[in-house]
């Protein structure tokens, strides 16, 4: 009597933990996440091995992009059952999403194993792959994907984009092509090729293809903004402006297509329409000294010297401020040089700054004279630090101090060498 009372009650416990999983299960499937965690984690005080019950919990927590609290929990599903794909997969995935890469390559690798064939596992490890910029590993996956399913054209898109992240431009070509010829309905298939071909300045191929595409979608804004672009791109701007406006009609008025519009109409002297495009493309970005330019072209077209002016004086405050960006960004290069003993390169450097400020400053001559000096080009090294003397206002400077000092050794040197 008491081993069928004790029987009986485990099986009542047995049926409460199935429906209550059950439940759980149902608040998952119906995006209540919360819901699904909270009563998952009181049914762990009675079921705390559960493999069903703790990836129900961790994947919820996923969803809820608590990817930490996501692992610890699909790590003990994992760790419960180590031979199931789903959790093997899911594990894999939440280490992955946590950038702890490595492992869930592995783990990808082991779900393979087990089926070699399995999609989860082989989609997952193909996107890991890409992300770890392992290219070539990942068109092999994609291959592997392709024999289970000939038909799916995203396959080849993504080998076509890995081998063109591996500059084989050819190879890139030929499976974006081969997506498009599976299926030529798939606008996906022809964006993606016409794009490349874009890319790839085969403007015509690019607009032949896209010219298809809109036969199957007239209101694909993607397709005219390709068109567009290759049309402007010939400079075909007559060309270019139909297709920019109905890009613009389909809503689409980013800066870009704004910027080119105006340009495209002021180079076919439509310069009233174009005014309004090139204002909004300055309003949209001021600190663009091609913006303010053809402002400055556009006004003066119209004959309104007064606003042509006003936006010449901007172009050129900043094409000043450009070139002193620039030439700090050189001077750096060249300090990164000088203390990578790369010294000729440093040179070029200052040389570099030279042709866009058509000046130099006291330093760029001391540190061309240390340049030399380091390099043994004595008369060279002479020539500038005699400068550092002639500009110096402060005769008892660092630099004034060490460039005589230097003058005087090296002159000495060539004296002795004969030189």
């Amino acid at each position: 009597m008491k081993v069928v009372f004790i029987t009986n009650f485990i099986l009542i416990i047995n049926i409460i933990s199935a429906q209550n999983i059950d439940s759980i299960a149902y608040y998952y499937n119906t995006s209540q996440y919360y819901k699904a965690i909270s009563l998952g984690e009181k049914q762990l005080k009675n079921d705390s091995t559960n493999s069903s019950l703790l990836h129900i919990i961790g994947s919820s927590y996923q969803k809820l992009n608590k990817y930490k609290f996501a692992e610890s929990f699909l790590k003990k599903a994992y760790i419960n059952d180590k031979k199931n794909i789903l959790y093997i997969n899911s594990y894999a995935q939440i280490l992955a999403k946590n950038r702890k890469t490595s492992l869930a390559e592995k783990l990808y690798k082991e779900a393979l194993i087990i089926d070699s064939c399995n999609f989860a596992s082989l989609n997952n490890l193909s996107k890991l792959y890409f992300s770890k910029k392992k290219y070539n590993n990942a068109i092999a996956i994609y291959k592997r994907l392709i024999k289970q399913d000939s038909s799916n054209t995203y396959y080849y898109r993504k080998i076509a984009n890995c081998f063109s992240k591996l500059k084989k431009w050819k190879l890139s070509y030929s499976f974006y092509n081969k997506a498009y010829k599976i299926d030529s309905t798939n606008l996906l298939n022809t964006q993606a090729l016409a794009y490349f071909l874009y890319r790839s300045k085969k403007y015509d191929d690019a607009i032949k293809i896209c010219n298809n595409g809109i036969l199957t979608d007239s209101l694909n804004s993607d397709l005219y903004k390709i068109k567009a672009n290759s049309y402007y791109a010939k400079n075909h701007f007559y060309l270019a402006i139909p297709q920019f406006r109905k890009v613009i009609a389909l809503k689409d008025s980013s800066e870009i297509i704004t910027k080119k519009m105006g340009v495209a109409l002021y180079e076919t002297k439509n310069y009233d329409e174009a005014l309004k495009y090139n204002i909004a493309s300055y309003n949209a970005d001021s600190s663009s000294y091609s913006n303010t330019l053809y402002i400055c072209k556009n006004y003066l077209a119209l004959n309104d010297y007064e606003n042509s002016l006003v936006y010449a004086n901007k172009t050129l405050k900043l094409l000043e401020f450009a070139n002193s960006i620039s030439a700090i960004t050189i001077d750096n290069m060249a300090i990164a040089y000088t203390r990578q003993g790369k010294y000729k390169k440093a040179l070029k450097a200052y040389d570099e700054k030279h042709k866009l400020l058509k000046k130099r400053y006291l330093y760029d001559y001391y540190h061309i004279a240390i340049l030399h000096d380091k390099l043994n080009n004595k008369k060279e090294a002479v020539k500038f630090y005699k400068i550092v003397l002639k500009k110096s206002d402060e005769k008892e400077s660092p630099i004034y101090l060490y460039s005589e000092k230097r003058i005087t050794h090296l002159l000495e040197d060539i004296h002795f060498e004969g030189n």
